[in-house]
């Protein structure tokens, strides 16, 4: 079975190097609502969704690590984009093999439909979904306690009829009993929202990535934090000294995050632009600082 599965696609796989994660003391609001979600699901899915920019990859990420402390955590699955070969991924062959360290039994279930069945892999996903997953689960005894599934970057994987089927197989789990609940995190796609919405709503749960999460509160956040992190930077290397203080300046801050325009991305972008070397930060803080708000919102 270890040919069949993608383990560069784990959250804590070593070819996902430093990994986006929530900066500490932001996002604390999406973080809850999907621990509210996992500890009293009002579906087995939730669709996390949000243009790109807005942090998904990072709390799908934080959410999994918190989650495999907690040992609620059943499987994990990111996709980055050009990283599965032409035709379907191996994503429910790379869950149920983890799955099999979570469920005790698992394994010799799964085995036995490997065995009855080696081209299973080949087969359409929503069969494997079936074989590799549902059907096994459905054969253990006394399986109460759910784990999440982790699904995140379902944009990035290659074709749109395989996004639309991936959703539509996991939806369609509703009418089973599983021990297990799909996180499922993605842009808006076309393909994806039409999937989506093509089941009824107690189907599925959802949580955009919108301006009710206080995403603009979190980027203040992170930009006090970060530019105060650069500044007892510039003291401890001997830079030449700040020119006004405190730098940034209130004013200077709530204008990034006014540019952000709830994007974390563009936080993150600016910080990693005004620390790099050869330059003063102060020089390198104006420079963004002087860029038109229609610039900063179309780059």
């Amino acid at each position: 079975m270890k040919d069949h599965i993608h383990t560069d696609a784990f959250y804590d796989s070593g070819a996902r190097r430093d990994p986006s994660r929530c900066y500490p003391g932001t996002r604390e609001a999406a973080l809850e609502t999907i621990s509210r979600w996992v500890k009293d699901p009002i579906s087995h899915c939730l669709w996390l969704h949000g243009p790109a920019g807005t942090g998904k990859s990072a709390i799908a990420q934080t959410f999994a690590e918190q989650s495999h402390q907690d040992g609620t955590l059943g499987a994990s699955y990111f996709f980055t984009k050009g990283s599965t070969s032409p035709g379907p991924p191996p994503l429910f062959s790379t869950i149920a093999y983890q799955l099999m360290s979570v469920f005790p039994g698992l394994d010799d279930h799964l085995l036995a439909v490997i065995h009855a069945d080696p081209t299973i892999f080949k087969r359409s996903l929503s069969a494997q979904l079936d074989k590799l997953i549902v059907q096994p689960l459905l054969r253990l005894a006394g399986t109460s306690a759910s784990v999440v599934v982790i699904i995140d970057g379902l944009d990035e994987c290659d074709g749109d009829s395989t996004q639309g089927e991936i959703v539509e197989s996991i939806l369609g789990l509703k009418h089973y009993l599983l021990p297990t609940l799909f996180l499922i995190s993605s842009r808006p796609e076309p393909v994806i929202r039409r999937a989506f919405e093509s089941f009824p709503c107690p189907s599925l749960a959802r949580l955009p990535l919108d301006k009710a999460l206080h995403p603009d509160r979190d980027i203040h956040h992170f930009l006090v934090g970060e530019f105060g992190r650069i500044y007892q930077q510039i003291v401890r290397v001997g830079m030449p000294p700040l020119s006004r203080l405190p730098w940034p300046s209130p004013e200077d801050i709530r204008t990034l995050v006014r540019k952000s325009s709830g994007h974390f991305v563009y936080a993150a972008t600016v910080i990693k632009f005004v620390q790099e070397d050869h330059a003063h930060p102060m020089d390198r803080l104006d420079a963004i600082l002087r860029i038109p708000n229609e610039s900063a919102n179309s780059s």
